[in-house]
């Protein structure tokens, strides 16, 4: 290989590998965005809790099982089930909680308190990486 073009590849791959650390921050940064509709239900405070339970630590928790808040039988069911809040479990869960739910459970009639959806695949995996944020 001619050295002007060996040079030129590995230029592009140095860039290539900058755009990727580049595109991570912006998750990031996009996924705190994201995360502040969240805040209207839950907070990110170890412990505190509002309607909904806190998302501090959530990744590996199982479902129903944040401590000192009272959820609906069907989380606690579902802990139980063997739900465990995990990058996949959560990106599906954000798509549609209830039919999520439902689906986990295999009860058409289970009901969630959690009505945000969040349509845009983007948008899950953004929120996904800034809850990773919080368990540091």
């Amino acid at each position: 290989m001619a050295p002007g073009i060996l040079l030129l590849s590995a230029l592009m791959a140095w860039a290539a590998l900058g755009a990727n650390a580049a595109f991570a921050e912006n998750d990031l940064a996009a996924g705190k965005k994201v995360f502040k509709r969240c805040l209207v239900c839950h907070t990110d405070v170890e412990g505190k809790h509002k309607t909904g339970p806190t998302l501090h630590k959530v990744l590996g928790r199982p479902a129903g099982q944040a401590e000192g808040f009272r959820y609906s039988p069907a989380y606690v069911r579902a802990g139980k089930e063997g739900l465990v809040w995990s990058d996949e479990t959560l990106f599906q869960y954000l798509r549609n909680p209830k039919k999520f739910l439902r689906g986990f459970l295999k009860d058409p009639k289970v009901k969630s308190r959690m009505t945000m959806k969040y349509f845009r695949e983007k948008d899950r995996r953004n929120v996904i990486e800034y809850m990773k944020s919080l368990d540091e």
